[in-house]
């Protein structure tokens, strides 16, 4: 029997993610005004939670791998929260970001890592 174990969160791994990543908003038909404070908003959410975006970034993505290998009831507690807090920082986002609109929830955005300098040049 194979075990699933989520690597640890102050591990290398995600680590190197959180120093080498910057969280990125995108939203269609938002400006950049808007941006900027839908990031502030998921940014709150992850200093409320105590959580940094790498960590509760890397949860989704373990989180996503065990379902793929049908692993789900292996994977610690703490990682389901932090996929939480970063669900919760998306909603965040969507909701600062679209305050004032017409419809606050957007067809097409994406809350995610990038390597930094994909982020800046997007």
């Amino acid at each position: 029997m194979t075990n699933f174990h989520l690597s640890n969160p102050e591990s290398r791994t995600a680590a190197a993610l959180e120093a080498t990543r910057s969280v990125y908003l995108q939203i269609e038909g938002a400006s950049p005004e808007e941006t900027s404070r839908g990031l502030a908003a998921a940014q709150a959410v992850f200093e409320k939670a105590g959580v940094t975006a790498g960590k509760a970034y890397w949860a989704i993505c373990e989180l996503e791998s065990a379902d793929d290998l049908g692993w789900v009831d292996k994977v610690p507690s703490e990682a389901i929260e932090h996929m939480h807090v970063w669900e919760e920082a998306e909603r965040a986002a969507i909701e600062a970001c679209c305050a004032g609109w017409q419809s606050n929830r957007p067809e097409r955005y994406v809350l995610h890592l990038f390597p930094k300098a994909e982020a800046a040049v997007s």
